[in-house]
Parts: structure tokens; C-alpha cells; sequence
């Protein structure tokens, strides 16, 4: 169980996913192929115009041949994928876009992520920041809802690779 400690959006761990204590506050989880669920109330609260985000510490310890997703939801409502250090993907809304990440990621070092959403800016809803500055940025038209249950580290959308 990955315990929401403001609400009751309680995520459920599966596959080879636990808990260690290496993180980079407190512990973290080891995702080894298994991944995280947290229920679509997460993210069903979030209107057309509303702002949310996503922030979390990661530590890549390899970059797949294919994308590595750090998390998605069934119809790409919010998801963010790294497939190497400069180059990932970002979903919304059901579709894709190619990212460029600059400065890029690097192997075995905590990073912070955080993804933003603004419904209110229809030219430039989505940004993607690292270690506190942006580095990647999408266009998805705004108005963006969200239905199905975010999944850390695993792909409910289809191929790719789970987060190592």
C-alpha cells in the first residue's frame, strides 16, 4: 500500500514494486517491473480549467530501448515518459508528444520531476520540470479530463517499458 498522507487515494503496489529505504526523502519504491495504481479519484476532482500537478523524486537506473514510463493512465490523460536522457514523451488527452529534454536526465542520481497542467492557458498547458527548472514543455489544446486510474511507473496505454 503507498499511503496518500492528505487524503484517502490510498495507491496499491503490484508486481515486483516494494518499498526500500535508499530514497531521497525518507524511502522510496523500487519498482523492479512492478508499478503503482492510485484510484481515478486522484485525478477525477480536476475540471476543464483547474491546474494540477505531479511531483515526485526519481532515480533512473537505466534507459530501456523503448520509452521508460514514469506514469500514465489508460487514454493518456496525464503521463510523462523518458527514453533517454534527452529525449521522452509526454501524453494528454489521448495522444502524444515528443519531448526534448534539456538539460537531460542522468542515471543513478535522485532528480526531482514535476509535470503542471493550467486548463486556463490553452497555449501552453503542459510543462515538465527537473531539479526545480523547466525543461521540457506540450501543447494539448486544454481542456483536458481525467477518467481512469494514474499508474506509476507502469504503461496501462500500451508499449513502452516500465520505469527502472
Amino acid at each position: 500500500m503507498a499511503d496518500d498522507s492528505v487524503g484517502a487515494n490510498d495507491g496499491a503496489l503490484s508486481g515486483a514494486a516494494s518499498f526500500t529505504a535508499l530514497g531521497q526523502v525518507g524511502g522510496a519504491i523500487d519498482f523492479a517491473g512492478g508499478q503503482v495504481t492510485m484510484p481515478a479519484s486522484v485525478l477525477l476532482a480536476v475540471d476543464p480549467g483547474d491546474k494540477v500537478s505531479a511531483s515526485m523524486w526519481i532515480r533512473p537506473a537505466s534507459f530501456a530501448a523503448s520509452y521508460n514510463t514514469v506514469f500514465d493512465s489508460a487514454g493518456r490523460h496525464l503521463a510523462i515518459w523518458i527514453e533517454s536522457p534527452a529525449v521522452g514523451w509526454a501524453g494528454a488527452g489521448g495522444g502524444n508528444a515528443g519531448l526534448a529534454y534539456s538539460p537531460g536526465w542522468t542515471l543513478d542520481e535522485w532528480q526531482h520531476l514535476a509535470v503542471t497542467y493550467d486548463g486556463a492557458i490553452p497555449s501552453r498547458p503542459y510543462l515538465v520540470y527537473r531539479n526545480g527548472t523547466q525543461v521540457a514543455s506540450w501543447l494539448s489544446g486544454g481542456g483536458q479530463t481525467f477518467t481512469a486510474p494514474w499508474i506509476i511507473a507502469g504503461n496501462p496505454s500500451g508499449g513502452g517499458s516500465p520505469f527502472a
